[in-house]
């Protein structure tokens, strides 16, 4: 869709949030879009491109002083640097010479008390599984560059976007989020890649809640309403929808 579209979406989602209670939080999912950049922007793109690819990857390097029950993290920056690298040339490389390209956005809507902020994704999806469609040309992606991390009546949330999920993209915050909130997945009932007290996932696959307890992990794969025993006072709504 265009930005006119994302900015007209956008405003009816915040009229709708707006009626809520004010200590409610809304993550209505994701959503994409496009804008076309030229000349001197583009080019100075290309040049924050670059960075950003750089501020990626020396996140991802604070992920090795970060251990949650035990376990190392998956993806450290030697393999993150290796694995997006065709990827990330190959994207600088088909705009360098272009006079124009449509630069893509797949962002998180959160409202809350009146105000509305964007996450965007900080991974886009390697090995030919890209955010741009398939044989897509002349665009770049628009990186975010860190998580998402907010703090609501007490109740810490983190955001991720389908592959952040993967990437383990909170393996570098100071501390354990009270809730993980991947609003669009792609990993069924993986849970593996947990890195809060309760995860929220939302994909094609199935959806679910799972809360860590003293006995371990307990899975909750339906809609409903939950209190969060990881969160005093805390309820949790969730639900979705199937094709």
């Amino acid at each position: 869709m265009s930005k006119e579209e994302f900015n007209q979406i956008s405003a009816g989602l915040q009229s709708i949030a707006s009626s809520l209670p004010s200590n409610i939080v809304m993550v209505p999912g994701t959503i994409g879009y496009s804008e076309t950049i030229s000349g001197k922007e583009l080019k100075k793109e290309i040049t924050q491109l670059r960075e950003k690819h750089k501020e990626l990857l020396n996140y991802v390097d604070t992920y090795k002083h970060v251990s949650a029950e035990g376990n190392e993290a998956i993806y450290k920056k030697a393999y993150v640097e290796q694995d997006y690298k065709f990827d990330w040339d190959d994207e600088i490389e088909q705009i360098d010479d272009q006079d124009s390209a449509r630069k893509l956005f797949n962002k998180a809507l959160v409202f809350y008390n009146n105000t509305m902020e964007t996450y965007d994704k900080m991974f886009e999806s390697v090995s030919g599984e890209t955010d741009k469609s398939k044989g897509d040309r002349k665009s770049v992606f628009a990186h975010g560059t860190k998580p998402f991390v907010r703090e609501y009546n007490g109740v810490k949330v983190a955001l991720q976007i389908c592959s952040d999920y993967a990437y383990e993209s909170l393996r570098g915050l100071a501390g354990e989020a009270d809730i993980q909130l991947v609003p669009a997945s792609n990993y069924g009932g993986t849970s593996s890649f947990q890195q809060a007290k309760t995860l929220v996932k939302a994909d094609s696959k199935g959806s679910e809640v799972t809360e860590k307890s003293e006995k371990g992990k307990e899975d909750k794969k339906a809609d409903g309403t939950w209190t969060l025993g990881s969160v005093k006072g805390a309820v949790l709504s969730y639900h979705y929808i199937t094709k």
